[in-house]
């Protein structure tokens, strides 16, 4: 099922998604905020998929063409760059620090996020109007129109980490240039699949496809699965966690006997994947007034995992719908919600079967 907003379909699945990648960012902070860890193999996984996985899902729902001339990237900065901004100037009172500090930090004391999306969004509208240009004037075929897309893309990729050679050091700090580098083949992968519509073709051959993801994934850890040796293992080896992800979402919601079972948690996850945003940008300032680290400890050294995960979910859980709650709170106003949330006026919403 899906909703229309506007011109765009909003698909549940990505909605769950984007709530499953939303709930593995905030357990990955409350380890490392609220209990302390940040070297334990929890941590580890968490990270290797939390990030690649939320940047291409923003690959997946950008707009094919985009359509606005100049007005596309004013909607994002307003979106996006407009809350960076003012959320900073918050978070560096909060942690009674300068905004320059802010501003230079290489997580944006959290909320690098933002600038380096930002970044992709501006980049893919350049370059996808050169792509599309090339591709409609010389490619009769999909297939080649999706190898060409392939290609240009992971062009861009060679060429911007060659310029980490070239660029002056203040400016890459600035531009939060090696977050962009990592970052990259995820998001692009996402807009891959959605200007080619390759998402179709994977849920028409759902069955095969997984399978041979899952037989990859399988293979790469047996190759290595402790020491990735070079750049392209480890892109590979979270595209493919990320693709495969991806197709199990996409699954789950046309199966009716997964449907019946896994109903109240994919409410749970869409209705966090809706709010995305704002639990990325509040649930900072919530991370302080929670300590888990003797439990944390206890049930680490006991290897107690499912209660440790439990522990974690849950707090992860209360934070998500507390940030949800705060939101609520400041979208009363319309100048907060402007400022402090992205939004712009309310679209109006029609329901699809």
């Amino acid at each position: 099922m899906g909703k229309t907003f506007g011109n765009h379909i909003r698909y549940d699945y990505i909605d769950q998604l984007k709530g499953f990648a939303m709930i593995l960012v905030v357990m990955g902070h409350v380890i490392g905020f609220c209990a302390h860890r940040h070297d334990d193999i929890l941590t580890y996984i968490i990270c290797l998929i939390q990030m690649p996985l939320f940047f291409m899902l923003n690959g997946l729902v950008i707009s094919i063409i985009p359509r606005e001339g100049g007005g596309y990237l004013l909607k994002k900065f307003k979106q996006i760059l407009v809350p960076f901004f003012l959320w900073g100037i918050l978070m560096s009172l909060f942690h009674n620090t300068s905004y320059v500090v802010f501003l230079t930090d290489y997580f944006c004391l959290g909320y690098w996020y933002l600038l380096v999306l930002f970044a992709f969004f501006s980049l893919y509208y350049i370059s996808s109007q050169i792509n599309t240009a090339i591709v409609l004037h010389y490619f009769d075929k999909n297939i080649y129109r999706i190898i060409f897309t392939v290609l240009w893309y992971a062009f861009i990729y060679i060429v911007l980490r060659l310029l980490t050679r070239f660029l002056p050091e203040t400016l890459k700090i600035y531009l939060h240039y090696s977050q962009i580098i990592e970052y990259y083949p995820f998001f692009f992968t996402g807009v891959i699949i959605k200007t080619n519509n390759i998402g179709d073709i994977m849920q028409k051959h759902s069955s095969f496809i997984i399978s041979i993801l899952l037989t990859g994934l399988i293979l790469i850890f047996f190759i290595d699965n402790a020491n990735p040796v070079n750049i392209l293992f480890n892109i590979g080896i979270r595209i493919w966690l990320c693709l495969t992800i991806y197709l199990v979402f996409m699954i789950s919601t046309n199966q009716e006997k997964t449907k019946n079972i896994t109903k109240h948690p994919m409410k749970i996850l869409k209705h966090i994947g809706q709010h995305t945003l704002a639990i990325y940008m509040i649930h900072y300032y919530l991370l302080r007034y929670i300590e888990i680290q003797p439990i944390f400890d206890y049930l680490y050294n006991d290897n107690n995992l499912i209660a440790l995960l439990a522990l974690i979910l849950i707090a992860s859980l209360t934070l998500c719908t507390l940030s949800i709650f705060i939101e609520k709170v400041l979208a009363m106003s319309e100048w907060l919600s402007i400022g402090l949330l992205g939004r712009t006026k309310p679209t109006k919403i029609l329901v699809n079967g």
